[in-house]
């Protein structure tokens, strides 16, 4: 009977149990959600290191840098999509279509013909509207 009277008597301790089981619970939650788009925005970043040290220091031509490192960028944005917040996701995809619009164009240049343009204000031009997509992709991981 004594040990009836307490679990009577702890009744008014159980709300605060459940609350803070409920805070701790969604608490881990929120931190393995936060680890898991740190890691993705890591490896997304580190998808486009080289294309963007070569094209901001390299006088590369700027569709062999493009031909080089674009299925490597489709891959990276297609696996790191997932992990964009929902209310992101339609940016995210407006700046990856205006990415591979830029890498297309660039694509579609041969290496002897990408060096001769890119001497070109044209082809200046053309180098900082997809250096200016990649950074708009990029700037989708910076919260990590």
């Amino acid at each position: 009977m004594n040990n009836f009277a307490d679990l009577i008597g702890n009744i008014q301790a159980w709300p605060f149990t459940i609350i803070a089981s409920l805070i701790a619970i969604l608490g881990g939650i929120y931190l393995f959600r936060l680890k898991t788009f740190s890691d993705a925005s890591a490896a997304f970043r580190a998808a486009f290191a080289d294309a963007l040290l070569r094209l901001n220091s390299s006088r590369d031509a700027t569709s062999t840098i493009i031909f080089q490192n674009h299925s490597a960028h489709l891959a990276a944005i297609l696996a790191f999509m997932s992990y964009v917040p929902r209310h992101q996701r339609i940016g995210f995809e407006r700046a990856a279509k205006e990415y591979s619009l830029q890498a297309n164009i660039q694509n579609a240049k041969g290496p002897l013909e990408g060096l001769i343009f890119d001497g070109a204000p044209e082809g200046q031009e053309q180098r900082s509207a997809l250096l200016q997509s990649i950074h708009h992709l990029l700037s989708f991981a910076k919260g990590a």
